[in-house]
């Protein structure tokens, strides 16, 4: 049913809503209600949906590589769409972003795909846009995310010059008033053009606010849950601190609902091959493979995460979270010990390097002890200051056993990353060139086949091979995907879930319902 109204509740809220600004960190659960987006991604298996458009380039055959050898794409507006002061959304506003957007990355601008700074050419027909890329990639296809009124920006400088307020929205809902770090209301967009699966208008809610908690009290961890307990809030976005956590699932008695989602930062442990692991383990045996499947075999990564106590969802695939690829907890790995231990006559040693400034990975680090301790590795850990290990360390490569974690949305960025043919900080961040394998040169052109198809299903196959050949080779062990967590009061709202991609909590705002509406 239509109607109603819903209160968000956040640690903190936007102090702007321009995605652009220095300071748009926590604009995205506003923006999703006004911005017009290109597309949102799944939160179960990360695809892309569109919005905006009629479809996405890959997906539809819009994409056509020129005999001068660049790229064309070509994006359709959908049918209908329009910003909230009645003017017509066009290809035109879609081409303008892209020149927009290019300049933003030829100048370096904080969070903009290289990518779009390869643009050599725009071009609009009604609601048709033509954006051609010097090289042929799908890489443009998460970058172009946005669509901006080109006749009210015009001139605006998009970093410094607007806080994003006064956009005309294209999303369901229309701004009612905002006050910047503190609260932002929004009421139904009736020039909205979206429509639900049976044909229906949307939004379903009359309107929505988002209030921060921190703006509002001298704010400590709990306040959030007390909020939210009190019924103060129907919807939370609840701090990744496990106490926290459970006092919010405490309450699903009570008809509250506490669910989760994969993000994209995956916890890691990345093996050092160069000859700079000796400064931090000189019994350093990492090339031995026996090794390395050990103590992934041992890791238990459930128990590992209960017993850290961090609010986790443990994860066995890293360029595809979801991935079956790699070997989950087996008794092999005491064989595998042993036999090292037989060779050196001596028991393996390990020793792990990761960042003393935050609870969750000391607590890591100690209750891996147990797991890799208990197949005969001589295990230790040295705990540095986060300055140290991600400044001196990691570019050294003067660690044995690495504990940190990437931001793996992008699979071809991550290809990069990892692909023993790069320097770092390019790639290649554990020196596995140093095994001169005929795996990790396959990697290599796995990346570049990934960098230069222009279809969806090949790149899909692409990544499903380099993450076989992690998981076989195992330069890395992946551990965890941080989560995301929300709770919501049941008999308030319907609709939520929480989103773990950059698409955030608010991404099908406009099919909330009230129940009982």
């Amino acid at each position: 049913g239509y109607g109603g109204r819903v209160l968000i509740g956040l640690q903190d809220a936007p102090v702007t809503l321009n995605p652009f600004a220095p300071s748009s960190w926590a604009s995205r659960i506003a923006g999703n209600a006004i911005w017009a987006k290109v597309f949102d991604r799944d939160p179960d298996t990360w695809d892309l949906i569109p919005r905006l458009v009629t479809g996405m380039p890959s997906d539809i055959g819009a994409i056509d590589v020129n005999d001068d050898g660049t790229m064309t794409v070509r994006y359709e507006i959908a049918r209908g769409a329009t910003w909230s002061d009645g003017v017509a959304i066009t290809g035109a506003d879609l081409a303008w972003t892209a020149s927009v957007l290019r300049d933003l990355a030829l100048t370096g601008a904080l969070g903009q795909d290289s990518v779009l700074a390869e643009i050599v050419e725009v071009d609009a027909v009604d609601r048709l846009a033509f954006i051609t890329f010097a090289r042929p990639t799908l890489e443009f296809e998460t970058a172009l995310w946005i669509v901006l009124p080109s006749h009210v920006l015009d001139g605006v400088d998009l970093v410094n010059g607007t806080d994003g307020s006064e956009w005309p929205s294209a999303g369901p809902f229309v701004i009612d008033e905002f006050n910047p770090g503190q609260s932002v209301s929004f009421v139904r967009n009736e020039a909205y053009w979206g429509v639900d699966g049976a044909g229906g208008s949307l939004p379903y809610l009359d309107g929505f606010e988002i209030v921060g908690v921190s703006s509002n009290q001298s704010w400590a961890a709990g306040d959030l849950v007390d909020w939210f307990a009190r019924r103060d809030v129907d919807v939370v976005e609840l701090p990744a601190y496990l106490p926290e956590i459970e006092r919010a699932r405490a309450l699903e008695t009570d008809g509250a609902l506490v669910q989760n989602a994969v993000t994209a930062i995956i916890e890691q442990l990345t093996f050092q091959f160069g000859e700079g692991r000796y400064e931090g383990n000189e019994a350093s045996v990492n090339r031995d493979a026996r090794l390395r499947q050990a103590i992934s075999l041992a890791i238990d990564r459930e128990a590992l995460a209960a017993e850290a106590g961090i609010p986790w969802v443990p994860v066995r695939g890293f360029l595809d979270p979801h991935s079956d690829a790699w070997p989950g907890t087996d008794a092999s790995a005491d064989a595998l010990a042993d036999a090292i231990a037989e060779e050196l006559g001596a028991s393996p040693r390990s020793i792990l390097s990761t960042t003393s400034n935050a609870d969750e990975r000391p607590a890591i680090a100690e209750a891996l002890a147990g797991q890799v301790g208990a197949i005969g590795i001589d295990y230790d850990y040295e705990l540095l200051d986060s300055t140290l290990f991600f400044g001196e360390v990691l570019s050294t490569g003067t660690y044995d056993v690495g504990l940190w974690a990437w931001a793996v949305q992008d699979s071809v960025a991550m290809l990069r990353t990892l692909d023993p043919s790069l320097d770092p900080p390019e790639g290649d961040w554990g020196a596995w060139d140093e095994l001169d394998s005929e795996a990790s040169a396959r990697f290599t052109e796995i990346r570049l086949a990934a960098e230069s198809t222009i279809s969806r299903e090949q790149l899909h196959a692409l990544v499903a091979e380099a993450e076989q050949i992690l998981a076989d080779e195992l330069p890395i062990i992946p551990l965890f995907s941080r989560a995301t967590h929300s709770a919501h009061w049941s008999d308030s709202v319907a609709g939520v879930r929480p989103n773990g991609t950059t698409s955030g909590l608010t991404w099908n705002i406009e099919t909330w319902q009230v129940p009982g509406e």
